[in-house]
């Protein structure tokens, strides 16, 4: 399931490396998927959809957008 996953969402990724960043993808989507519906860790399963999804975008992007296309994050925003 998750190298097709992957296989989809790197189809849809231009730049280098996409169908590395499409399996990095559909790890960290699939990993919050596990801990939010199937273990249910309390501060996944409790945070507020608008938190979650600040969180997440940030953490997608930099694999979303190739590493060329993108200005780089200082590490004291991190």
């Amino acid at each position: 399931m998750a190298c097709s996953f992957g296989t989809q969402l790197a189809s849809r990724l231009d730049g280098p490396d996409a169908a590395l960043r499409g399996e990095l993808l559909a790890a960290l989507l699939s990993g919050i998927g596990l801990l939010c519906k199937k273990i249910g860790t309390s501060a996944m399963t409790n945070a507020d959809r608008e938190t979650l999804t600040a969180y997440v975008d940030r953490m997608v992007e930099p694999l979303h957008t190739p590493a060329g296309d993108r200005e780089p994050v200082p590490m004291s925003d991190v």
